[in-house]
C-alpha cells in the first residue's frame, strides 16, 4: 500500500502475491500464521516484567491466544486444586474459572484440552485420588468411595496427596482430621495413626507439628548479603517462617497410575514406603541397602500382618468395597476412571502423565503486623525412589509435574539412589527410567533421609528430618544471636540450637522427646541433636525448570514493575548474588555426601514465591556435585528420539540476521522485480 497503512484489500494482495509468486514459502499473519509467544521475550507493549513465569502459573482470563495454547496448567491431565490454609480461598480451574476451596482441601480433575488456532478449551470431570478425604463444592462430600482413606494396604496407607488439616474436626467435611468407613466396614487399624492430614496448630522454631517444616532461607528479614543485609537486630530478627506441607507421594501415584490404567492386582517393583519393620526392611525406601519388590494392591481385610493383599473385597450387594489404590470419579460415585479416557489420542494425558498443582494464593506475600495473610507453603515430592510412573506408548512416554509454588525434592527421584561415576548422565536402565520434569517458581533438595537397623530397633540416621528443619546445620561458626545480629565471622550459620529429636518417620513435626514405637514398627531411642543429620547421597533423574533470584549489583539493579518507578516486590533489596548454577536447585543441609542430577537445568524467570536471596552457606554446606546432561537428552544418533517430556515448553531458536526496512516506494519496486522473474 502506497500510503504505508494496512487495510484488508493490501493485506489479501499480499497474500495472494506470496503465495502465487513465492510458492508458499513465505507465510505471515495474511496467511493466518499466528504469532508464536516465546517465554521470556517481552515486547514493548508487554506490562508485565516477569512474563516467562506464565509457563508455570495457573490459567488466567487474561491470557492471550498463544499463552494459552503454551500453558502447562491449561493442558495438563491432573489438574489439583490444594488451599493448605486455614481459610476459605479461591482456585483456578484449566478453563481460568474460580471455584472455593475449603480450609485444608484439595479436589482433583482430569483435563482434556482442546488446542485450536483461537485458544484452548477444557473438558473437566472431577476425580477422587487414593486416600484423598473429600471432594465435590466446598470440599463438602467426606470420601466413602472404595479409595477412601486406609491404613491397610501392603504399603501402609493408600495416600498419594497429604496437606495440613485442623487441630480438631470440623465443619465442613473437608475439614475431617480422621477417617470414617463405609456401612461399618472398617479397613482402617485404629490402634495405628487415623489422620488423613497432617496435624496443624501454631507452629513456632521450637514447636511445630507434622503440617510444618522449615525452609531456613524463607524468613522475615532475609536480605542476603548486599545492603541491608546487615539490618538485623532485636526489633527487626531474621526470623524463619513456617511451610505448609504439600506432600505429593510418587510411588504411592505410581501405584494409582498402574491400578487404574491396568487394572493389575499387583505393582511393578518399587521400594516400600511404609514405615519401616521387619516385613519391609529389606525392600524400605529408607533403607539405603534396599532392592525393589512387587506389591499387592488389594486391602488387608483379615488379622493378620502376613495377609497378601490380593482380594478387592464387595459388597452384600456385589458391589467394590474397597479399592485402594485405584482413582474414581466424583461425578459417577463408585464408577473409577476408565482407563482409555486418559491415555488416548484425546485424552487428559495425551502427551504423556502431566499433573498440574495450583497452590490457591501461594504467590501472596502480603503481611499484616509482620505476618503473612496467606502462610508459605510448599510443594514436596516425597518417596520418589525408583522410576517415576510413566505410560508405554511411544510419544508418550515420561512425567511432568509443575506447580506455581516453590517445590522440594525430598530424597532420590526417579533413579534407585546408587551413584555410580556416570550418575550423572548415564540412568541404570535405559528401558525402564523415562525422562522426567519438574517445574516450579523455586527448588530445593532434601536429602534422601536414611534409616538403620540397631537394637532391634528402626531410626533415621542421616539425611533430611522435618523434626530438625529449625535446627542449625553446623555448631561451628554459630552465633545465640544469629536472628539480632549482622553476619559475620562469628555468626555464620542460621537456625536453633535447641536439643530435638528425629521423628519416626522423616515428615513428622518436631520432637522434644523420643517418639515411640507406631504403625508395626519397633521405634524407641530416637538420636537426639542440635544440629540436622548430615545430608546423605542423593540420586535425581529429572529436568528441572524454575525460579532464580537474580543477581543485582549498582550495574544491574533491583527492576521496576513495567512502566512506573515501583520496585518489583518480589525481587529483595539491595545488591544481591544468584548464587551462580551451582546453588541453582537450593539446598538447606551439612552435606557430607554427593547429589546427582541428570537431566536439564533451565532458569526461565524469576521467583515470586520463594523469593528470599542466597544466603551462601548459611543454611548449607556444599554436597559433591555430580551433575550433567541426561544422555536421552542428546541430539545423536545413539539417543535422538528417545526424548520425550510431557507438555514440555517449546524451545525455539530465532537468530537475529541483518534487516532492512523498506520504504513503501521501495517495497513497490522490489515487488514489481520480484513479480518479474519466472514462474
Amino acid at each position: 500500500n502506497a500510503t504505508g497503512a494496512e487495510t484488508t484489500a493490501s493485506t489479501n494482495s499480499f497474500r495472494s502475491f506470496a503465495t502465487t509468486s513465492l510458492l508458499g514459502n513465505l507465510r505471515t499473519r495474511a496467511h493466518d500464521v499466528t504469532k508464536v509467544e516465546l517465554p521470556g521475550v517481552l515486547e514493548a507493549s508487554a506490562t508485565r516484567y516477569n512474563a516467562a513465569r506464565y509457563a508455570i502459573e495457573s490459567a488466567n482470563s487474561s491470557d492471550t491466544t498463544e499463552i494459552a495454547q503454551n500453558k502447562f496448567s491449561r493442558r495438563a491431565g491432573l489438574y489439583i486444586i490444594v488451599n493448605p490454609t486455614p481459610t476459605t480461598r479461591n482456585g483456578t480451574l484449566p478453563d481460568a474459572t474460580t471455584v472455593s476451596m475449603a480450609a485444608y482441601s484439595y479436589r482433583c480433575w482430569l483435563n482434556t484440552p482442546t488446542i485450536t488456532t483461537t485458544g484452548v478449551s477444557n473438558t473437566l470431570v472431577e476425580v477422587v485420588l487414593p486416600g484423598q478425604p473429600s471432594y465435590g463444592v466446598g470440599g463438602a462430600t467426606e470420601n466413602d468411595l472404595p479409595n477412601r482413606f486406609t491404613n491397610l494396604t501392603a504399603v501402609g496407607s493408600n495416600q498419594v496427596l497429604r496437606i495440613p488439616g485442623p487441630v480438631a474436626s470440623s465443619t465442613p467435611k473437608a475439614t475431617y482430621a480422621t477417617v470414617t468407613t463405609n456401612a461399618g466396614t472398617n479397613f482402617v487399624n485404629t490402634a495405628w495413626p487415623l489422620a488423613t492430614r497432617y496435624s496443624s496448630g501454631t507452629p513456632t522454631l521450637t514447636s511445630f507439628t507434622d503440617a510444618y517444616f522449615f525452609d531456613l532461607r524463607r524468613a522475615r528479614n532475609s536480605n542476603g548479603y548486599g545492603p541491608p543485609a546487615t539490618v538485623r537486630s532485636t526489633s527487626t530478627p531474621f526470623t524463619p517462617r513456617p511451610i505448609s506441607k504439600i506432600d505429593f507421594d510418587m510411588t504411592r501415584f505410581r501405584l494409582a497410575v498402574a491400578r487404574t490404567l491396568n487394572a493389575v492386582t499387583t505393582s511393578p517393583a518399587i521400594y516400600n514406603p511404609d514405615v519401616p519393620n521387619t516385613t519391609n526392611w529389606n525392600n524400605n525406601i529408607l533403607n539405603p541397602s534396599a532392592t525393589v519388590a512387587a506389591v499387592n494392591l488389594g486391602p488387608r481385610t483379615g488379622p493378620s500382618t502376613a495377609y497378601v493383599y490380593t482380594t478387592f473385597p464387595v459388597t452384600a450387594g456385589g458391589a467394590i468395597a474397597s479399592d485402594p489404590f485405584r482413582i474414581y470419579q466424583a461425578t459417577a460415585p463408585g464408577d473409577p476412571v476408565v482407563p482409555l479416557a486418559l491415555a488416548n489420542f484425546n485424552g487428559p494425558w495425551y502427551d504423556g502423565i502431566a499433573i498440574y498443582i495450583h497452590s490457591v494464593a501461594a504467590e501472596d506475600r502480603t503481611e499484616t503486623s509482620g505476618v503473612r495473610n496467606r502462610p508459605d507453603s510448599g510443594v514436596r515430592i516425597i518417596n520418589g525412589r525408583g522410576y517415576t510412573p510413566s505410560l508405554a506408548t511411544a510419544g508418550k512416554t515420561g512425567l511432568s509435574l509443575a506447580t506455581n509454588d516453590a517445590a522440594y525434592i525430598f530424597g532420590h527421584l526417579n533413579a534407585n539412589g546408587t551413584i555410580t561415576t556416570n550418575s550423572s548422565s548415564t540412568p541404570e536402565s535405559l528401558t525402564d527410567e523415562y525422562l522426567c520434569n519438574i517445574m516450579a517458581d523455586a527448588l530445593t533438595v532434601l536429602s534422601q533421609p536414611e534409616y538403620e537397623l540397631s537394637g532391634g530397633y528402626y531410626r533415621q540416621n542421616k539425611g533430611w528430618s522435618d523434626s530438625l528443619s529449625a535446627n542449625r546445620r553446623a555448631s561451628s561458626g554459630w552465633d545465640s544471636a544469629w536472628q539480632t545480629t549482622a553476619p559475620s565471622g562469628s555468626n555464620q550459620i542460621e537456625g536453633i540450637n535447641n536439643t530435638r529429636f528425629a521423628g519416626r518417620m522423616p515428615t513428622e513435626g518436631s520432637y522434644s522427646a523420643s517418639p515411640t514405637s507406631y504403625g508395626g514398627s519397633t521405634y524407641a531411642n530416637a538420636p537426639s541433636r542440635s544440629t540436622k543429620f548430615s545430608g546423605a547421597d542423593t540420586e535425581i533423574s529429572s529436568c528441572l525448570l524454575q525460579g532464580i533470584v537474580r543477581t543485582t549489583s549498582p550495574a544491574n539493579p533491583r527492576g521496576n514493575e513495567v512502566g512506573t518507578a515501583t520496585p518489583l516486590s518480589y525481587q529483595p533489596a539491595g545488591y544481591q548474588n544468584s548464587g551462580g548454577v551451582h546453588n541453582f536447585p537450593r539446598m538447606s543441609e551439612e552435606w557430607d555426601g554427593t547429589l546427582a542430577i541428570r537431566g536439564s537445568m533451565v532458569a526461565m524467570f524469576e521467583s515470586e514465591v520463594a523469593c528470599e536471596p542466597w544466603l551462601a552457606t548459611r543454611v548449607y554446606s556444599a554436597p559433591t556435585r555430580a551433575w550433567g546432561l541426561h544422555v536421552n537428552l542428546r541430539a545423536d544418533a545413539a539417543h535422538n528420539g528417545k526424548h520425550d517430556v510431557p507438555l514440555e515448553p517449546m524451545l525455539i531458536q530465532v537468530n537475529r540476521w541483518h534487516f532492512t526496512a523498506l520504504r513503501p516506494n521501495e517495497y513497490n519496486s522490489l515487488k514489481t522485480e520480484i513479480s518479474g522473474y519466472p514462474d
